[in-house]
This record gives C-alpha cells, structure tokens and sequence, in this order.
C-alpha cells in the first residue's frame, strides 16, 4: 500500500500560514470556531482549531505539531484579552499566545479565514484560502494555479448561498462556485478542511512503518510520528548510515543531511522527546538501520519533566536512566559508536542551567570510562564556563522561545563540533 504525506508548503496571507492536514471537525455546538494556523517559533503549527464560548468566557485551542496534538485551554475578558489555564505542553506552547491572540480578535470581529483545497475541472486546487466577513456578507478567495493566483470575490446571504461579483479569471474560475459553497457551508458550522500543501513528497509504506502503526499496545504520544520517520528512511534501501537521535535541537533541524554532506546522514529524531521515549521506539528507530554511528542530543526534557523533589535528585534520576539506556541499546548495537553531545545551555531554561552542566560533566566522565562512548562538549556555542554566563548575543543563536537553536547556529554547531567528530570516527559518506 502507498501513503501519500504532504510536504510542508506555505503561502503567507494577513501575517498566518495556512498549510497541510486532515479535516478539521466541529467543537460543541454551544461554542463559536475559527481556523487557527500560523508560524510560530521557525515551526509550521498547521491546521488547528480555536473554540470559545462568550457565555462563559472560556476557550480551547488545539494545535497539531511535531510533538502531537498541543491542547490549550483559557478564559477571555470583556476586551477578548486572553489568558491561559491550561498547557498540555507543559508551558512550551505559551509562546503561541500572541498569535493565537491576533487570530481570535479577528474572528470576534467577525473575520475569518478557512484552507480551500480541491479538485476542479480535472485539476487540482492546493494550498488556496477562503476569506469573510460576518458583518459585511463578502468573501473573497485566492486559489494557486498554473496560470498563477486566481482571485474570486463576491457576496453571501445570511443563509450563506454565495455569490460572484468579481472574478480574476475571466469566468473560467466561476465555475468552482459549487465546490467552494460547500467548503464555506462547512467552515460556517464550524468545520474546516484541511488544506493540501502545493508540493507533494511521496513516502511510501514500509514493512517497518506499517508495523509501528500496528502497535496498538503502546500508547505513546510519538507514535504516528516514529512511522513517519520510518516512511522517509526505508531500512532495506537504507542502512549503516549515521543516525541523529534525540529531541527538538535535531528534530527541527530539517536540513540536516543538507547541512552534514557529504556524510550519510538519516534524522530520527523527535522533538520533546525524553530518554525513555528513546529507549521505547528504539526497536524501529535504531535497530533496524544498524547504524555504524549514532548521535545523541537528549537531556534536559528528561529534567524538566521530572517530579523528582530537589535538583540533586532530578540529575541523578536523569543520569541513572542514561546509563541504563545506552547499556541497552548497546547490548543491541554492540558495533556501534554512540556520540553523545553536550547538553546546549539555553536562555529559555536558564533555571536549568546548574543542572546542564552536572549533567553534562557526568556524561562526559562517563563517555570517557565507556569504550563504545564520545562525548562533544559544544557547550562553548552558547555558554562560557570561566564567565559563569551566557555568551555575547546568545537571544540571536535561538529562536524567539530561545530554547530551539536558529537555522544558522546549527551551522556552526556542525561546523565546529558535529563534522570534525565524523571526521575522526570516519563517518560513512554518500
């Protein structure tokens, strides 16, 4: 069987991006909806759905990501001010407020915004958006096509019946009126489709993704995205590579096989991941590859999340489960080298920071006692250890949550530590 999973490709329109998914149903009847996409953080939040209900004051946003489905929660005041109660992501997705804040003042005023994707006369329309205006009765739609944007606007009754009065396209486009009323009728009640991006990568079911999604027994918040790590990197076409493992830094670090050629690189990492979601999916992110090389960026998930009592306990926690976990993988991986970088210091967890550097003095004796073990200590990219303090101009290695390191530092954390480290271990090139 083959699955077809749509690659991200955006168009910017009123400061939001709007972007790939599935449809998006309906909250209670009693609430009032809105499409919410934006970009946020250097990452893509796509096709995710505000409800609020101005009787109680209350709203509740869900927001697909790479770390599954993020669920906030709040109350407005008389102003539409919002404020949160309620984080799934354990407050990193609080940095959305703002934007998610911009995108309900539009729609209490009555303007919104719905994905508008489908097949019209034997092509396909992918990527177009649908606006209106609930005070006004207009609408206006753009929609990419091979002879660039076609731009329709018109008006709507209140039952919502549409009509055309402008149409860039000389008519051809009128002709789409049907299929677009009933995507309008849908995101008036609250229902939006998804878009489709206008750039298809094609990846193909395996006998590694298909036995991850048959997982039933796991409940694992990644696993839909382990599966979709096995789709791009097909452990019979592809294996003895070196494989990135861990959390955010290298998940979000897209470009990466860009970035390291020539070595052969594979990114199985996924963001917000601690040790013990490793050790889990190990099984099919690790084992199968046999990789010659794997890279570790793991840590302070692991310590953040804790519930130990005291610093001193989480550290110990955090350590005791380390060993354990790379005296299994390597028990299943006994010719491999694991390469384990040092935890990055970061201004968005500075509270953390005394931690970060026990944790990583510890690995690093524990790398050097380990024959199979390397440790790059990077941690010169963001922090001086003479100075006890961040380095010169550190807000500009992150982005504006200042936890994820910027396109550009990831550069140069590969240019100064990763490749001269694949260098040495004699890494495998394409």
């Amino acid at each position: 069987m083959k699955k077809t999973i749509l690659k991200i490709s955006a168009g910017i329109l009123a400061g939001c991006i709007f972007i790939s998914g599935s449809v998006l149903a309906a909250s209670d009847v009693n609430t009032q909806n809105a499409y919410l996409a934006f970009h946020s953080q250097e990452v893509d939040i796509t096709d995710g759905h505000l409800s609020w209900d101005e009787e109680n004051g209350t709203w509740t946003a869900s927001l697909p990501s790479m770390y599954g489905e993020v669920i906030l929660k709040g109350t407005f005041d008389k102003d539409g001010v919002m404020t949160i109660t309620e984080d799934s992501s354990g407050g990193y997705a609080s940095g959305d407020l703002p934007l998610i804040q911009e995108v309900f003042t539009e729609a209490l005023n009555g303007h919104k915004t719905a994905p508008l994707s489908f097949q019209s006369q034997e092509a396909d329309v992918k990527g177009g958006l649908l606006n209106w205006d609930e005070n006004t009765g207009k609408w206006t739609a753009s929609m990419p096509s091979i002879y660039g944007e076609v731009l329709l606007s018109g008006t709507y009754a209140e039952d919502g019946t549409m009509v055309i009065t402008e149409d860039s396209s000389g008519g051809y486009a009128s002709a789409d009126l049907p299929i677009i009323q009933e995507i309008f009728a849908d995101a008036l009640s609250g229902i939006y489709q998804a878009s489709s991006s206008a750039l298809e990568d094609q990846k193909e079911e395996n006998d590694l993704s298909l036995a991850i999604e048959s997982r039933d027994d796991i409940d694992n918040m990644w696993k839909s995205t382990v599966a979709d790590i096995a789709r791009g990197y097909n452990p019979d076409d592809r294996n003895h590579d070196v494989v990135f493992y861990g959390a955010s830094n290298f998940a979000y670090w897209t470009s990466m096989e860009e970035d390291l050629m020539p070595y052969s690189v594979q990114n199985h990492a996924f963001g917000g991941s601690t040790d013990k979601d490793l050790l889990l999916w190990a099984e099919y992110m690790l084992y199968p590859y046999e990789p010659q090389i794997v890279f570790f960026q793991t840590g302070s998930n692991d310590y953040v999340t804790s519930e130990a009592e005291t610093d001193e306990l989480k550290v110990a926690e955090a350590m005791s489960f380390k060993k354990e976990m790379f005296a299994e993988l390597h028990e299943h991986m006994p010719d491999a080298v694991f390469v384990v970088m040092s935890g990055i210091l970061l201004p968005g967890r500075a509270e953390y920071v005394d931690m970060t550097l026990d944790i990583n003095d510890q690995l690093k004796t524990f790398c050097e006692e380990t024959d199979y073990m390397r440790f790059i200590d990077a941690e010169s990219l963001t922090y001086n250890r003479e100075t006890k303090s961040f380095v010169d101009n550190v807000e500009s290695l992150f982005n504006d949550d200042q936890i994820h390191l910027t396109d550009a530092s990831r550069i140069v954390w590969a240019e100064n530590w990763i490749k001269p480290a694949m260098e040495e271990l004699n890494a495998p090139t394409r």
